[in-house]
């Protein structure tokens, strides 16, 4: 390297849909940016989700093109790197490093059969779409390509793999890989080898935050277009990784993210093992017991009510003024949408065990039947069935903050109603790249502790972590909420008949 010059650290995030390098200063700030997109493999089966690795490191080497391009890089070097990614995914390689198939993606609807007889064999809950089910279908469909597999890794361990020539991964990919594992720093390869001798000698090393795995080696730098010889650290999965990155660290720490679905990790409790619903059983970035849930609907009923009044109002200035508008309608109807109940549900909700559904608006009379209201209906609902879900998790009097992401978080009052029902305050992390950030975070950790600097992973979080607007509960608004939890669970099993029905083939064109 340069002498005299800057030094970096660089995280990538290898996504199922693009990546991301985030460069960042030995001071913890952002220094730029880089991105690139790619697609699934097209021409599929309804339901498969694969991806090319060739595909997705085209896109890690486009997104450090576009970043080493950017005018504030001009004075930096790299001396450290990270990468996160997508957890779940199963890609699988022979000896001489080589994919021996497409990449299986996280949102892959296959093999989930797998899932619920490793669950019954283990005894613990092993998510339908996990590594290890995935493997043990990929096997059964292949067996001639199993017989030469020798490394399983995640779409961020390949990431790491092709920089640095190692196979390893931090406690949350690896709980990512094959559900909750008893001990945080390693797999249970005896329990392992009972359902698949194979899969345990093909699993990565579970290394430690901020340790240093290997070294960029030459092909590594060729793709990356950093030295060989930079550092790297271990990769981590999107979720765990993200979730520190957005500094969700501390037990008490919610990370809640409102995207198409709400995604909900819930750090330093015991886990529950066995609940009604899924509720997946992992580790953290950092080791730690680290609980996740889904409400699979999320945002989509009110994604889908927003789509509609903007096509009957037709154009009223950008998306986000329209946001803010519906916003001000529903902030002045008071909590309970005056009695109206939105049940959200376009597919079966996995925390509720529903076989089937179909989103409903349930209280309808003259006097609450306006925009307001019904707006409002649309953004409570999945939050009291996500305090149920917690509830049930034995978290729910523990918990000291929400850390709020994702496209929702920047609606004026969805973060207010959460603060509302939960009972505490709700912070907006600023970090719009929490997994490349914690990534580079993860490396920042490495080289500090390389140059005998001693740091913690919370230390780091503290120092680097961003937040934006507060919101701060309502009491009187929280004692409403606390009634409805129990009603909308009420409403949601008593449409049970009505779903029968349409087995029967009423309401047919849904």
């Amino acid at each position: 390297m340069s002498t005299g010059r800057k030094k970096c650290v660089v995280g990538y995030d290898a996504s199922s849909s693009g990546a991301k390098a985030l460069a960042m200063g030995r001071d913890g700030k952002v220094i730029a940016l880089g991105q690139a997109t790619y697609q699934y493999v097209q021409g599929l089966p309804k339901g498969q989700c694969r991806l090319e690795q060739a595909t997705m490191m085209r896109g890690v080497r486009d997104a450090g093109v576009n970043l080493r391009a950017m005018r504030e890089m001009a004075d930096f070097d790299c001396d450290g790197t990270a990468a996160g990614g997508a957890m779940h995914g199963l890609n699988v390689l022979d000896g001489s490093g080589n994919p021996l198939d497409n990449i299986t993606c996280w949102d892959d609807g296959g093999d989930e059969e797998h899932g619920l007889y490793l669950s019954e064999q283990l005894g613990v809950p092993i998510p339908r779409r996990f590594t290890f089910a995935r493997w043990l279908g990929w096997k059964k469909r292949n067996p001639d390509k199993a017989k030469r597999a020798a490394r399983v890794m995640t779409p961020s361990g390949y990431v790491t793999y092709y920089g640095c020539g190692q196979n390893a991964v931090l406690p949350g990919d690896a709980s990512g890989m094959v559900g909750y594992m008893a001990n945080p720093a390693r797999f249970d390869l005896d329990r392992l080898g009972v359902i698949d001798e194979q899969f345990p000698a093909l699993l990565p090393r579970v290394a430690a935050f901020g340790e240093k795995i290997g070294e960029m080696t030459d092909g590594g730098a060729q793709l990356f277009g950093w030295p060989a010889g930079v550092p790297w650290a271990a990769p981590c999965g999107d979720q765990p990784l993200g979730s520190y990155g957005k500094g969700c660290s501390r037990k008490g720490d919610i990370s809640v993210e409102l995207g198409q679905s709400i995604v909900v990790n819930v750090f330093g409790f015991r886990v529950v093992l066995f609940k009604r619903g899924l509720v997946e059983a992992l580790r953290s970035t950092l080791g730690e017991d680290m609980m996740m849930c889904c409400v699979t609907n999320g945002v989509q009923a009110y994604a889908a009510l927003f789509t509609l009044l903007k096509e009957v109002w037709g154009s009223q200035g950008d998306d986000r003024t329209l946001h803010d508008f519906l916003a001000d309608k529903a902030a002045a109807v008071p909590p309970g949408a005056g009695g109206l109940m939105a049940l959200p549900f376009f597919v079966p909700e996995g925390s509720l065990l529903q076989g089937d559904s179909f989103a409903a608006l349930l209280g309808l009379s003259k006097a609450n039947f306006n925009v307001g209201n019904i707006v409002r209906a649309f953004m409570e609902t999945p939050i009291l069935i996500l305090k149920k879900a917690l509830q049930e998790m034995g978290v729910t009097g523990q918990i000291k903050r929400v850390v709020l992401s994702g496209g929702g978080a920047k609606d004026k009052l969805w973060g207010q109603i959460i603060a509302d029902i939960f009972g505490v305050p709700v912070v907006v992390s600023a970090c719009t790249e929490a997994v490349a950030f914690g990534a580079a975070l993860n490396a920042l950790a490495m080289v500090k502790r390389l140059s005998n600097e001693q740091v913690t992973a919370q230390e780091l979080a503290d120092a680097h972590c961003q937040y934006g607007k507060t919101f701060t509960p309502n009491t009187q608004a929280g004692a409403i909420y606390d009634r409805l939890v129990e009603q909308v669970l009420s409403a949601e099993k008593a449409m049970g008949s009505i779903y029968a029905l349409q087995q029967k083939g009423f309401f047919a064109a849904g």
